[in-house]
């Protein structure tokens, strides 16, 4: 309903000479990016986690089951969270996704937290055995690296030296294991019975939570460097389905001149990944699963990541802006499903600016 009535007003006319006037602009693509030049007294906008949501002034206002209100310091350029959030041109923008997930996680629990309760069908479920255990827990939730390491992971060794069977669900990739045989998670493969109850966990609806965020961080930290790699390093998604640079070659012919060097962290066992993201000073990648691992990184960490200009999500900002490192995001050009195109010039500019 809403997208019709935005194309009646946008074909009259009206909402052209509004957002001209930079009285109001309507966003309602996933995911939007608002040019801070070009932003209207009023932003309307779908929300990343659901509902509408508004920027009004220094307002932000989201509507999904509650009305919740938020004020932004008044001149969003000085907002710290997103002082580092770039366009091609370097010109200052908000990434919708990551304001969406850094404020509303401050709503209350009951709005910010999610349960999944059904079991999946088509999943494999493994276990935590307790021989004293007097009951049940199952996390409904799989999906990619990202999601198992930073959301799973941090409840199973949480909970795993408690009285509970823990049921979650793991896929036939090789990470799951290297990841579970590292921090000596022992599991068995066992059939899910329904006729037994279990308790579910709440889970943040704003992922990845700054608790989880933190305790894992803290976790890792006892954790020493196996061997030495190098310091600055550049992660290519060249074999990936999605987020390739489309100039990936002249991007590293520049990265290689300063010493970086390609890792491609999915064909790495989880120990190496480990050690390189432990040892780097200086981190340039694509947006993509593998820099779930700067929760491996030191405070002194430099992490520059790049994205095209379309569904830009707000995972690994959100990390860095919880441990405090030096993070910046450029956006660059989608291309199309598979591929962007990354502004060089103002690429060097920033990494010279962080050296």
């Amino acid at each position: 309903m809403i997208k019709y009535i935005y194309r009646f007003f946008k074909n009259l006319g009206i909402l052209n000479l509004l957002e001209k006037l930079k009285i109001i602009s309507v966003k309602l693509e996933k995911h939007e990016i608002i040019q801070l030049k070009k932003k209207s007294f009023i932003t309307i906008f779908f929300g990343t986690f659901g509902g509408i949501s508004f920027l009004i002034s220094d307002f932000y206002i989201n509507y999904n089951e509650r009305l919740f209100v938020y004020r932004l310091n008044k001149n969003l350029k000085q907002f710290s969270q997103f002082n580092n959030l770039f366009d091609s041109n370097l010109n200052h923008v908000l990434v919708i996704s990551i304001l969406e997930s850094i404020i509303l996680e401050k709503d209350e629990e009951k709005y910010s937290t999610i349960e999944y309760r059904n079991v999946s069908v088509d999943a494999k479920y493994v276990a935590i055995k307790n021989t004293n255990a007097t009951q049940n827990i199952i996390i409904n939730k799989a999906g990619g690296f990202f999601h198992f390491y930073i959301e799973v992971i941090p409840i199973l060794l949480r909970h795993q030296d408690k009285d509970f069977n823990i049921y979650f669900i793991i896929e036939d990739k090789p990470f799951y294991d290297s990841i579970l045989k590292f921090h000596d998670i022992k599991y068995v493969n066992t059939p899910i019975n329904t006729n037994e109850k279990f308790n579910t966990i709440k889970l943040s609806k704003f992922y990845p939570s700054v608790k989880d965020i933190l305790w894992l961080q803290n976790f890792n930290s006892r954790f020493g460097v196996i061997k030495s790699t190098p310091k600055r390093i550049y992660i290519t998604r060249k074999n990936e389905t999605a987020r390739r640079i489309s100039n990936e070659k002249e991007l590293f012919h520049y990265l290689s001149k300063l010493g970086f060097e390609m890792i491609e962290p999915g064909q790495l066992n989880f120990i190496d990944q480990v050690n390189y993201f432990k040892n780097a000073d200086f981190i340039v990648s694509a947006h993509g699963a593998a820099l779930s691992n700067i929760i491996w990184c030191n405070n002194t960490v430099k992490i520059l990541e790049l994205n095209g200009d379309q569904d830009v999500r707000w995972h690994f900002a959100k990390i860095a802006n919880t441990l405090n490192f030096d993070y910046t995001l450029l956006l660059g050009k989608t291309i199309n499903n598979m591929y962007f195109e990354t502004n060089l010039q103002s690429l060097k500019k920033i990494i010279q600016n962080k050296s």
